[in-house]
């Protein structure tokens, strides 16, 4: 009976201690950024849009440095999802994962919502 357990194949579907993991993993990559474009742009007057996408791109940067800085588990899944590999959030092994892709989507998402707060000043 073991033995039939170790040569079965390994499921695509997640088990059910992996799934809350994988849920905020797709929630932080997807549901986040949309978020930070589209809540300012309806909820905003129009003056004041861009000081909102702003300030919601500046946060999601933290999330960012903050997942990587804390190793958060559904932030592991989340690199593992850009790299399209499987996520496994309970086999983690932070090595794998450049620092220079963390950084450089953290600082990119900093440049442009400072970009965004000076046209806002500025206008």
């Amino acid at each position: 009976m073991s033995a039939r357990r170790k040569h079965r194949k390994k499921s695509k579907f997640y088990q059910k201690d992996e799934l809350p993991y994988v849920i905020m993993a797709y929630i932080g990559r997807y549901v986040l950024l949309l978020a930070v474009i589209f809540v300012p742009l309806w909820f905003c007057p129009y003056e004041d849009r861009l000081l909102g996408v702003g300030i919601g791109g500046l946060a999601y940067s933290a999330y960012w440095a903050a997942g990587y800085l804390f190793k958060w588990r559904h932030f592991y899944c989340v690199m593992q999802n850009v790299a399209h590999q499987h996520m496994m959030p309970f086999k983690v092994d932070w090595s794998k994962i450049k620092k220079s892709d963390i950084y450089g989507v953290s600082a990119s998402f900093s440049v442009l919502s400072i970009a965004c707060i000076i046209v806002w000043a500025v206008a």
